[in-house]
């Protein structure tokens, strides 16, 4: 009777533990869903999907694609002058960008998939051999950096980034020459708060810090182009406007804005490669204090992406 009674003991003390583990996995479960900072918070749950490769410090030359829509065209629109001015030569680099309006991570699968014909678009440096075909010809050229994004719409939720985005992964790697191509994303900036569905501009750009931070764990592609966190520190400045750097609520204004941007730009994907900064380099689309003051906004994303850094010479 005894060894009946501690047998039926154990078993009551087993199911206990199990239903406390059942309980326990099923409150994480949920909460790596719903919270991206408790989810990042676990290590070694998840190995990402793409081992990236650091981006090529010291290289002599450069080639650079980007796949995006108008985001990628404001975040490029002065990188050109910026290199130019850090005292690199066009010879020395190549940047392109393949624009479609609105584009998503799904378009450009949608594109790549059906073969459709695509035109390079260039933003700095000199032409590549093959500038026009299918994405797959596109991709089968010597890049060293590929830069992706999601829309702004679809950025602040990561559930909408695949299968698209682990579906380019594999054709860039099955395609690009080059076995040590480094893959970046840029971090696009939020609406302002007058601006589609009116959620202030510090908490879409949160949200988006949060889907970005689970790419980066789930699929792997550490090289982040803070662009919208430059634009957030400077909305905490005197840099901001009743815009709030936009010329529409969406797209960055043509001067001020798109400058801080492509300083981010520049800063993340071409200071290793050509051993240069942004900071002291100089620029007509303002006031030398203001430039100033947008590098330092610039820098200081580069320097802590998923924070909002309060930068001196500001509000």
């Amino acid at each position: 009777m005894f060894a009946a009674y501690r047998k039926s003991i154990l078993w009551k003390c087993m199911l206990v533990w199990l239903m406390s583990t059942l309980v326990a996995l099923g409150s994480y479960s949920c909460t790596r869903d719903d919270d991206a900072e408790a989810f990042l918070a676990v290590p070694g749950e998840v190995k990402p999907y793409w081992g990236n490769h650091p981006l090529p410090a010291g290289k002599q030359h450069l080639q650079v694609l980007c796949i995006g829509n108008s985001y990628c065209g404001n975040a490029t629109r002065f990188v050109s002058k910026i290199l130019k001015d850090a005292g690199v030569a066009d010879s020395a680099y190549s940047i392109n960008m393949l624009d479609h309006s609105g584009a998503s991570l799904e378009h450009w699968w949608t594109v790549t998939a059906g073969a459709d014909s695509v035109q390079l678009l260039l933003r700095g440096g000199h032409e590549m051999e093959v500038d026009k075909g299918s994405m797959t010809e596109i991709l089968n050229q010597e890049w060293d950096v590929i830069v992706l994004q999601q829309n702004s719409s679809n950025a602040v939720d990561y559930s909408t980034f695949n299968p698209w985005l682990r579906l380019l992964i594999d054709h860039i790697r099955s395609h690009c020459p080059n076995p040590n191509e480094t893959l970046a994303w840029l971090a696009v900036w939020a609406y302002s708060q007058n601006y589609g569905d009116k959620m202030a501009s510090d908490k879409r750009w949160q949200k988006i810090n949060q889907a970005v931070r689970k790419m980066m764990l789930m699929e792997g592609i550490d090289v982040v182009i803070p662009a919208g966190t430059a634009i957030q520190n400077a909305r905490h400045t005197s840099l901001n406007d009743e815009n709030e750097l936009t010329k529409d609520g969406t797209h960055l204004d043509p001067g001020v804005g798109c400058y801080i941007a492509s300083c981010a730009w520049v800063q993340t994907i071409c200071a290793a490669p050509f051993r240069i900064s942004v900071e002291g380099t100089s620029s007509s689309v303002a006031a030398p204090d203001v430039v100033d003051l947008c590098q330092r906004c610039a820098l200081a994303a580069v320097h802590s992406p998923f924070s909002i850094t309060e930068v001196e010479g500001g509000e």
